[in-house]
């Protein structure tokens, strides 16, 4: 007897969907698409392994093709690609900002039962040429949750230039939740009246980075009438390597250290009540009101050795709570700055490259450039009084990435350190006794 009709097996019944959960599903697509930093409202820690930090790489294009794909699937999976995008904006063009202002107007309430808007954490801010500051200001009316907002507009730009007034504003009138402000651009820097402004209209700032200021007041009555700033709540103060104009003569408002500002904030100790972490690429070289003043708060101090002057001595004086300092260091920091004779309270040193990319260079030149002024600084770590001392830690990336090809260079110093009960360890934290090329272990890994 022949069938016209085949046979259906168990196997042939296409097995019945199971709709995942919306939230377990927004966990799932959360790790596809999102961006890590929408909540890093304190700096990277520099005792802790280096991941892939939000300052360095480039996003990959390949996350926005995922969301266009994802968006593309359903209605449930476009309106969470559409939530968790709006989490972390990054905006380059004056034509995204445009299309976001609009997106948010017309915005409806979301499963979270919160518009799109109110979904944003961070603004990264990077675009290239002229916009309209009014358009940032309404952006952040939009936003009323946001934390972090990085102006890095016209960072490539090697013209000084102010801070538009309007974005100030906008951030004066609605950015009464801000906990992290970063200004990373000479092409728009803030003067000292703006950093005044922002004292005074974001109450909650935890964190304030400045690449460098555009201007101070020079005129006597001014500077007597200046409002004193108080950063109630700031625990992390960083500030840049203050870079030169380089196709415009230096104007006379622009001041290539940070002894002015660091005095204005000196002034009294109610100005900054709850400082932690200090970060200078400019250990100041005139003036040590700011140590004096509020040296006694600071945990963590970061200097950029070649920028670290004859006055870091001076300064960890006042430090008398320090628990851990940390060396930005580069070709020429090695004789270009006084180092302390020792500490009664630090806990840790960690050693870090000024140059954070990976560099390729030949051998003798990583020999020379790099890794004789690491040997030296180490040398002159090794010889201050360090009774509290627990850990240094020398980070093994960017300019330090081939350190790993230098085993006996590292386990000689393990070996040293150790003798004093002091572990010597890399960016992950683990001892220098060891030592095993990463790219060769996770080649390792993949062989087995």
């Amino acid at each position: 007897m022949i069938f016209s009709k085949k046979l259906k097996t168990p196997s042939d019944n296409p097995p019945s969907r199971i709709p995942l959960p919306v939230e377990l599903l927004r966990k799932i697509v959360g790790h596809a698409i999102r961006l890590e930093g929408h909540e890093s409202v304190e700096l990277e820690d520099p005792f802790s392994p280096h991941g892939v930090g939000e300052e360095l790489p480039e996003i990959d294009p390949g996350m926005f093709h995922d969301r266009r794909v994802l968006g593309q699937v359903n209605s449930t999976l476009r309106a969470i690609v559409a939530e968790i995008s709006s989490e972390y904006l990054v905006i380059r063009c004056p034509k995204e900002l445009k299309h976001l202002i609009q997106l948010f107007k017309r915005s409806q309430l979301y499963g979270s039962g919160k518009r799109l808007g109110e979904r944003t954490r961070r603004i990264d801010l990077k675009i290239i040429g002229q916009y309209s500051a009014k358009r940032v200001a309404a952006l952040l009316q939009l936003t009323p949750n946001l934390l972090i907002f990085v102006h890095q507009s016209n960072r490539h730009h090697k013209d000084l230039g102010r801070v538009n007034k309007e974005l100030i504003r906008g951030l004066m009138l609605f950015g009464r939740n801000i906990r992290r402000l970063d200004f990373d651009s000479i092409g728009e820097a803030p003067a000292l009246y703006d950093l005044i402004d922002v004292s005074r209209f974001l109450p909650k700032l935890e964190t304030l980075r400045i690449l460098c200021v555009h201007s101070y007041p020079t005129d006597p009555a001014a500077v007597r009438r200046l409002h004193i700033a108080h950063f109630h709540h700031l625990k992390t103060l960083s500030l840049g390597p203050i870079p030169a104009p380089q196709s415009q003569e230096i104007p006379r408002h622009y001041i290539g250290v940070w002894d002015p500002l660091l005095h204005y904030l000196g002034l009294n100790t109610n100005q900054l009540p709850v400082l932690e972490r200090f970060e200078t690429g400019i250990v100041p070289v005139h003036d040590t009101t700011f140590f004096e003043t509020h040296g006694y708060k600071i945990r963590m101090l970061r200097v950029t050795t070649v920028r670290a002057g004859t006055q870091l001595p001076v300064a960890l004086n006042h430090c008398t709570n320090l628990e851990s300092l940390v060396f930005a260091h580069s070709i020429a920091g090695a004789d270009a700055f006084c180092i302390p004779t020792g500490h009664h309270t630090l806990k840790r040193i960690c050693v870090t490259p000024s140059i954070e990319r990976v560099t390729e260079v030949p051998a003798k030149v990583f020999m020379f450039a790099v890794l004789k002024p690491l040997e030296e600084l180490i040398e002159r770590v090794e010889g201050m009084d360090l009774p509290a001392v627990e850990e240094i830690r020398v980070r093994d990336y960017g300019a330090y990435s081939r350190l790993v090809e230098h085993v006996n260079f590292l386990n000689m110093w393990w070996r040293r350190f150790a003798l004093r009960g002091i572990r010597f360890v890399d960016q992950e934290g683990k001892p220098y006794d060891n030592i095993v090329d990463r790219d060769e272990a996770i080649l390792d890994k993949i062989r087995a």
